[in-house]
């Protein structure tokens, strides 16, 4: 699996989540491909209180995903099918955020 340093798709860098023990590692969470059952994979989180590793979703009807990698920035492929090279601040997006979920 591509890491997110050098690319992957979508659904992979969403697969590549920290370990409890803060390491990245393959989830053991089974996650779909499809933006809307994602939001519905783990607990709700704030924006106040994201961590590394929370899922971040956008557009009304949870059209897109993107995984927040600490310090107010997500990381996101741009469309379906790209890779993962896009590195953005949250507040750029904050007309279009949905909501955040945390994993177990």
């Amino acid at each position: 699996m591509a890491s997110p340093t050098c690319g992957g798709s979508r659904t992979g860098l969403l697969r590549l989540l920290r370990s409890d023990d803060g390491r990245l590692g393959r989830s053991r969470v089974q996650l779909s491909h499809y933006a809307p059952t994602q939001f519905t994979a783990g607990h709700h989180v704030n924006e106040s209180d994201l961590a590394p590793g929370d899922l971040v979703f956008f557009y009304p009807g949870i059209q897109h995903v993107a995984m927040y990698i600490g310090k107010g920035m997500v990381v996101h492929a741009p469309q379906t099918g790209d890779v993962v090279r896009d590195r953005l601040t949250l507040s750029t997006m904050q007309n279009v955020y949905q909501g955040a979920v945390r994993l177990p």
